[in-house]
């Protein structure tokens, strides 16, 4: 990164001699500062983004409403002044980057940037570090992560919405239905001693914080429980997958589902958690009603 305090194309000791060497001086100089505080863009380059409401639109579409965001090859903000939909059974821009398309995957969003006009749009991949960019385009940066199930039920059901770079994922799915768009991650779970739960495999949350530009907070996970209507009253006990100071550290416990019962829960150790019951016969869904994260 070039010193910021030094102004290599404004030479101060140059006398001003009228009113357009001042304006000379001032452009140049605040070109240089300018250029020099964003050369090492490691705080900008998940920076600046703004509206970009993210929604289930069918089966192989999502929308994006229009959006300002910061790009970082051009060191600008620039803006989207329509919606894009994103098709994931199309190509290349607004489309999936690269392969066919796979069930039971996690897609990530990309903000992309066309070097020679300038325009913004988004695209998928199944690359959370390295989409294969469209000619002429540049993956800027990752903004979302989104679940597809299988043919029949597609992209997840849900939607995104943020007015900066804190975004809420809420998931609208059915509840226990035993298909793909549901929004549990547990159907019928009668496990009576700790048995691991990966809240990933169904689009619970994406697998992991994704770099330092996708950064799930784990105090602001919603989850679901529901109790099936024939079996037995009785605890389910949710905990980290990992031991903390020798205490598998139980995090919620409740009972009596009538007919459900929402929380909160800390995920610090990535998306596996552990699950029992203390009853046989007592049978739980378990799912993930939204979650907040950083882009």
């Amino acid at each position: 990164m070039a010193d910021p305090g030094v102004i290599s194309d404004w030479d101060q000791t140059k006398p001003i001699n009228g009113a357009a060497d001042t304006a000379l001086n001032f452009r140049t100089g605040w070109g240089a500062i300018q250029d020099a505080l964003f050369e090492n863009e490691a705080s900008f380059d998940g920076g600046f983004i703004r509206s970009g409401l993210i929604s289930r639109a069918s089966a192989t579409t999502l929308t994006v409403t229009p959006c300002m965001a910061w790009v970082s090859t051009t060191k600008r903000l620039k803006k989207k002044t329509t919606s894009t939909t994103l098709d994931i059974t199309t190509s290349g821009v607004a489309g999936l980057d690269t392969g066919s398309v796979a069930a039971d995957t996690w897609y990530y969003i990309w903000l992309i940037h066309e070097t020679a006009t300038g325009n913004i749009s988004f695209m998928l991949s199944a690359s959370s570090t390295t989409p294969t960019n469209p000619t002429g385009w540049t993956a800027e940066r990752l903004i979302d992560a989104w679940w597809r199930g299988d043919a029949t039920t597609g992209l997840k059901p849900g939607y995104t919405l943020g007015d900066g770079r804190m975004r809420e994922r809420h998931w609208v799915g059915a509840f226990a239905d035993s298909t793909k768009d549901s929004l549990f991650q547990l159907e019928n779970g009668t496990a009576t001693s700790a048995t691991s739960l990966n809240l990933s495999t169904l689009g619970g949350v994406p697998p992991a914080n994704v770099g330092d530009n996708l950064v799930i907070f784990p105090s602001r996970i919603r989850f679901y429980i529901l109790k099936t209507g024939s079996g037995t009253d009785g605890l389910f006990t949710l905990q980290h997958n990992t031991v903390v100071s020798g205490d598998a550290l139980a995090m919620h416990l409740a009972k009596n589902f009538t007919p459900s019962e929402p929380g909160h829960f800390l995920l610090p150790d990535g998306p596996t958690v552990k699950y029992k019951v203390n009853a046989a016969g007592f049978a739980a869904y378990f799912g993930i009603a939204s979650y907040t994260f950083l882009v």
